[in-house]
Order: structure tokens, then C-alpha cells, then sequence
């Protein structure tokens, strides 16, 4: 047996450990409280300003709600159903001031079988959506880059800002991935355009893809700045912002024209023009519009399901057993939302 000394020591040495692991404790507890209290303000920042954005709404009577999916699809049915009843939508004029949507995707490649999605946007940044919904940005100036997760998902979004030679140890295979995507897309992919530009003093704070939705006849990107872009497979583009007021449409040879939504449905009114390529042109966009809307009510009827699903299962279920069960992987259907 040790000597008494040597026993208090070892007791003292325990207690200290004891102590020091305690404190530990506390220190992961301060560190845990702190990252959700900058959650909540995120929130409700976020809030704040889905709040703000819904107020400055400019469909006046329409019960619009912030998501952009939402927002867009409650638009294109109600200028359907008054083209439909064979009435205005409303005046042009009203929209003459909407801004252009200046940032959407110019490239993109699909990798989501290994890696996820890669897209270069206008501004010149490149953007990786990896398959665990986590997404890396890359600046104009290739050197500063975003990394986005989201939380309550896709509720919330917490974007964090590095550089290139300086980031998490646990972001080395992402921003390497990163590196690889945007030598393809920029290499191979991408086109300068007129509609194209560098802007090098954008280091933090880039537009990113937040869900994606690919299926027969086209592929749909959500932008962060609620911007719907939606790539036909016959090489077209129609971009809606505003919450759908405003139409961007690029052809298979790259040319943009811009339109609002209310004049597209006043034209749809009148006689088709005597030109028959204006004509033409006119009866496909609006097509294409009528076809993004039943997608669009078909997004929302397919979400709309799946909440009262999920209410329904949380009704029903005991408490000890409501377990939900494990998401599809959008990588087993071209159908699934990202």
C-alpha cells in the first residue's frame, strides 16, 4: 500500500482532473447557449425581413408568401385565371420600375451522383450544392468563399467567410472539390456574355442555388435572392423575379429579353402580331409559362401534402414512438427537391 501522502496526492491529482473536466463541461454548455442564442437572432432577423419584404409586396390583394416558390406560383395563377376569364391582369405601367434580376446561373454541371451540383452564376462566382445540402460559394476574386448550412430545413441559413488558404480543417475536401468544379465550369462551361460581369468586390454575402428540382422537360434552381430560374432541355431559359412580375427569357443563341409578366398576359389578349417569328415567339413564351405554372402548383400541392403528413403522424403517433422516418435521396429521383 502507498504511503498516506503519496494517496492524497493521487486524490488531489483525481479531484483536480475532476475539476478541470467540469469546467470543460461549462465551457462546451457557454459555447452551445451562444451558438443558439446567434441562431434565434438569426431567425429573427430573417423573419424581420420576410416580414418587410411581404409588406413591400407589389401584388396588392394577392396573400403572397415569402417563399419564392410559393410567392411565384400564387402570381402565374392569378394572371392565368384572369387571362382565362379574358380580363387584364393588371396594368403594365405598374411594373415598368421592378428591377432586373441581375445575378442567375449562366453553367451548371450535375455531379450529384458523387458530389452534389456545380453552377457559375453572372457575377462570376461558382457555387458547389453538395449532396448534405451544405454549400460552398466562391468569389469573383477566387480567393474569398462562403460556406452555407442550413438549419429547420432550409428554414434558416448560416453562412460563415474564408479564404482559400485559410479554412477549417474539416472543409479540406469541399473547398478541394470546390477548386475542381470551378476549373470545369469556368474552363469548359462558361460564356462571356452580355449579360455577364465580374464583380471582384464582392468577397462575402455571394447569391447561392438553395434547393434545385430536375425533371422531364426541365430543371428548376431556387436562388437565395428568391430568383426561380428554370433551364429547358431545348437550350431556353426563363429566370422569374419579383416575386413572377418580371420574365427574363434566353434563347438557345443566348439573347436576353426581358418582360414583365403583365404585359406578356395583355399581349396574349390581343391579335398575334403580323410577324410570324414575333408570333411565334410570343405563343412559346407564353406557353412556357402556363407549363411553369402547373409546375409550380404542383410544387406546392406536393409540400402542402407532405406538411399534413407530417402533422398527421405527430397527432396519431405516441409520444415514444414518433420517430419520422428517414428523407428520400433526391439522388434516387430526377423528381426530388433538393
Amino acid at each position: 500500500m502507498p504511503p498516506a501522502r503519496t494517496r492524497d496526492a493521487a486524490r488531489t491529482l483525481k479531484e483536480r482532473e475532476r475539476q478541470k473536466e467540469k469546467e470543460r463541461e461549462r465551457e462546451r454548455e457557454r459555447e452551445q447557449e451562444e451558438e443558439q442564442e446567434l441562431a434565434r437572432q438569426r431567425e429573427h432577423e430573417l423573419e424581420k425581413q420576410d416580414k418587410d419584404r411581404e409588406d413591400m409586396s407589389p401584388l396588392a390583394g394577392l396573400p403572397l408568401r415569402p417563399n419564392s416558390f410559393e410567392a411565384a406560383s400564387q402570381t402565374l395563377t392569378a394572371a392565368f385565371e384572369a387571362r382565362t376569364a379574358g380580363r387584364l391582369f393588371r396594368d403594365p405601367k405598374e411594373d415598368a420600375d421592378l428591377p432586373d434580376p441581375k445575378v442567375f446561373i449562366v453553367s451548371w454541371v450535375d455531379y450529384c451522383n458523387k458530389y452534389g451540383m456545380g453552377y457559375a452564376l453572372t457575377d462570376g462566382s461558382v457555387g458547389v450544392h453538395y449532396n448534405d445540402s451544405t454549400t460552398l460559394v466562391l468569389s469573383p476574386d477566387k480567393h474569398h468563399f462562403d460556406f452555407i448550412s442550413s438549419r429547420r430545413q432550409g428554414a434558416v441559413y448560416v453562412r460563415k467567410n474564408y479564404t482559400v488558404a485559410e479554412y477549417p480543417e474539416e472543409l479540406k475536401r469541399k473547398v478541394y472539390l470546390l477548386k475542381h468544379f470551378e476549373q470545369y465550369i469556368m474552363g469548359r462551361l462558361y460564356g462571356a456574355y452580355e449579360w455577364t460581369f465580374d464583380d471582384f468586390e464582392r468577397t462575402k454575402g455571394m447569391e447561392f442555388v438553395q434547393k434545385y428540382l430536375r425533371m422531364k422537360a426541365v430543371i428548376i434552381f431556387k436562388m437565395s435572392h428568391d430568383v426561380l430560374q428554370f433551364n429547358f432541355y431545348d437550350h431556353t431559359k426563363i429566370i422569374l423575379s419579383s416575386q413572377g412580375l418580371v420574365v427574363t427569357h434566353i434563347d438557345k443563341d443566348y439573347q436576353l429579353t426581358r418582360h414583365s409578366l403583365a404585359e406578356v398576359m395583355a399581349q396574349s389578349l390581343r391579335p398575334p402580331p403580323v410577324d410570324p417569328e414575333q408570333a411565334k415567339f410570343r405563343q412559346r413564351l407564353f406557353d412556357k409559362l402556363k407549363f411553369i405554372k402547373e409546375v409550380l402548383v404542383s410544387i406546392r400541392n406536393a409540400s402542402t401534402a407532405a406538411s399534413n403528413a407530417d402533422d398527421d403522424e405527430q397527432t396519431d403517433a405516441p409520444a415514444k414512438e414518433k420517430e419520422r422516418a428517414p428523407p428520400v435521396s433526391s439522388r434516387s429521383s430526377k423528381a426530388s427537391l433538393r
